[in-house]
């Protein structure tokens, strides 16, 4: 990911949208960081890492199934941009479910986390019982 944004393809791609695994992949524990490293001065590029990250891509749950990480997630990509996802043959989908149930999310969160931004991402139409 800090490829695709150093060589500058998020900014020849605006529209880009990408999606990662695994809770972000570390990345939420590193933004600060990486925009420490990676200043604008230094890059030439307009935005900081953490500023496309926030704009130009999504993560996933990925069978992370604790509250802490999502915490950082949260924190630093926002609700928004975090999909729920399984990582099915590793985790299962009673252990997904598990976790939907213990988190204390409100329920618009717990919406937009279960079904709502990837409905919104992917452009998927509810379907009606």
């Amino acid at each position: 990911m800090l490829r695709l944004i150093l060589s500058g393809t998020f900014e020849r791609f605006k529209e880009l949208q990408v999606i990662i695994g695994h809770m972000g992949e570390t990345l939420p524990m590193m933004m600060a960081r990486c925009d420490t490293i990676f200043k604008p001065e230094t890059t030439h590029l307009p935005r900081t890492i953490s500023q496309t990250l926030q704009e130009q891509v999504f993560i996933t749950t990925s069978g992370i199934f604790t509250q802490p990480p999502l915490m950082a997630a949260i924190a630093t990509f926002g609700i928004d941009r975090i999909l729920f996802s399984v990582d099915y043959p590793f985790s299962t989908n009673e252990q997904g479910r598990s976790f939907l149930a213990e988190l204390a999310l409100s329920p618009d969160e717990l919406d937009k986390l279960s079904h709502g931004n990837a409905d919104r991402l992917l452009n998927l139409k509810q379907m009606a019982l």
